[in-house]
């Protein structure tokens, strides 16, 4: 009975992108311009209080070089004037002379200049100098120019209030020398703090883009993969509303018409290998009916073209069962019966299976195995026909009286087994390795010189990795090729 073709008529999808699948669109260049702005800022910053700090050092060491250097020099020179006044009128009182008393007077004079010069430099007003200021002409008015009948009480008390003066401008000095320090250490802190901070941001910024980049390409690139080598359109996920999620859209948007068209394509063969079927097997039996004579008998040629006839109906029908079995592995997930085996009656089962077709072109099937069991959790079914088809082709491909080496072997952990089938046929073009498990593909060169379907390998490929195992390549052109399998020896979570 025929299958209704109604599930395969396609109805178009009406593509309903939201515009505001992204309402706050943040992207690549958004986080890169935040990422810059927020290295501006530290800088700024940093440099702005940097300017702060060094403007108010510069504040204060000009005012401990130009001030109070200027007001500890001058009064250190005035005490050596008022020493100085003192000695020469001390001398003039015992000899008399004009001189001493000249000199005394210019010390005095000195004095009087160098008190009006500190008062004029200081930046603001100091009450001690207006004091010693106002005691000088309380003399020089009361006592004259030209007299010197300044008291030694009064030069001592100058003498005092200078010593004074110079102890209190020294002790100014030391707590603006140490306000100094300390700015100086705060800009040093400053600087180190905004340089630590540039860095993290700098670095962190970079990390976070980096990994975001990377994840965001490499879930896209695996999905680009997976339809480029293993013919499975996976959507992929990005979790990220810059263009690289809007990329990841497009791609799953892609993938899901390509599994809807995948979908389709499969029920078509599903559904055509099952109307030619029923025909097929028809023919079949009225092939067969007239072979045995039913319908009289037969002549050599006769006999001759019916047995062609059997040889090319059974031909499709290996077809149509490897495309039904496609048809069953893509719809829907494989369904193991798991049991422990030994791999070695495995390999020798298969062995046995391909003898024949070895046979004919007289191909040596050698098999290394350990002399050990090699126990392995499998569906020994669906593994013997993965291993069949790998055997197989070794055969197809292998020139006459070669040998193909299938070779079983066990990991040093005893947690993996691994078998390959090598063979000395022309090997498979570089080009073409990463194709080879695929649906339908073989390559240009042997597309037209040997028979074949291209679904053998794609089958093996996936009952190997329906029982969470990997199958894999070594190839090398002219040098024959290597497929090998590997399956767990025991049963994995997940």
């Amino acid at each position: 009975m025929a299958r209704p073709h109604e599930s395969l008529i396609f109805e178009p999808r009406t593509r309903t992108v939201s515009q505001n699948r992204f309402p706050l669109r943040f992207s690549i260049t958004v986080k890169l311009l935040l990422w810059f702005l927020a290295l501006v800022v530290i800088f700024y910053a940093t440099t702005s209080f940097l300017l702060v700090k060094m403007r108010r050092i510069a504040d204060l060491s000009n005012d401990v070089v130009n001030v109070h250097q200027m007001v500890e020099v001058s009064a250190r020179q005035m005490v050596a004037h008022l020493q100085s006044f003192a000695q020469n009128r001390r001398t003039y009182e015992v000899l008399r002379k004009e001189r001493y008393l000249e000199n005394a007077m210019a010390n005095l004079d000195s004095y009087g200049d160098l008190l009006d010069q500190v008062r004029s430099s200081l930046p603001t007003p100091a009450p001690e100098w207006d004091e010693l200021a106002r005691d000088y002409d309380e003399t020089l008015y009361e006592h004259g120019r030209n007299e010197i009948e300044v008291d030694e009480e009064s030069i001592d008390l100058w003498l005092a209030s200078l010593a004074e003066i110079r102890y209190a401008n020294s002790r100014q000095a030391e707590v603006l020398q140490l306000e100094i320090d300390r700015l100086g250490s705060d800009a040093s802190n400053l600087g180190l703090y905004g340089l630590i901070a540039s860095i993290c941001v700098g670095l962190g910024g970079s990390i976070f883009i980096a990994v975001r980049l990377n994840r965001s390409l490499g879930a896209i690139r695996s999905g680009i993969r997976s339809v480029g080598r293993e013919g499975e359109a996976l959507p992929v996920r990005v979790a990220s509303n810059d263009e690289l999620g809007e990329l990841a859209q497009a791609f799953n948007e892609m993938a899901g018409r390509l599994r809807r068209e995948e979908r389709m394509r499969t029920d078509f063969i599903s559904m055509l290998s099952h109307e030619i079927r029923t025909p097929l097997t028809s023919i079949r039996e009225s092939v067969n009916l007239v072979a045995d004579g039913v319908f009289g008998e037969l002549t050599e040629k006769q006999l001759k073209f019916l047995d062609l006839s059997r040889k090319e109906i059974e031909r499709l029908s290996t077809l149509l069962k490897r495309l039904m079995q496609v048809s069953s592995l893509e719809s829907k997930r494989l369904k193991l019966d798991l049991e422990r085996a030994d791999a070695r009656d495995l390999v020798n089962g298969v062995l046995e299976r391909a003898g024949p077709a070895a046979l004919a072109k007289e191909i040596t099937l050698v098999a290394e195995a350990p002399t050990v069991p090699v126990m392995v959790l499998a569906d020994t079914g669906h593994i013997e026909q993965a291993l069949l088809n790998l055997v197989g082709n070794a055969v197809k491909f292998s020139p006459q009286g070669s040998a193909v080496h299938v070779i079983l072997s066990v990991n040093d952990d005893q947690e993996e087994m691994q078998v390959c089938v090598t063979d000395q046929g022309p090997g498979i073009p570089e080009k073409d390795r990463p194709h080879v498990f695929q649906k339908y593909y073989r390559g240009e060169e042997v597309r037209d010189a040997v028979d074949g379907t291209g679904l053998g390998l794609a089958i093996s490929w996936r009952i190997v990795r329906a029982h969470q195992g990997r199958m894999w390549l070594d190839s090398e052109p002219e040098s024959g090729s290597r497929f090998c399998f590997a399956l767990p020896t025991r049963e994995r979570n997940g």
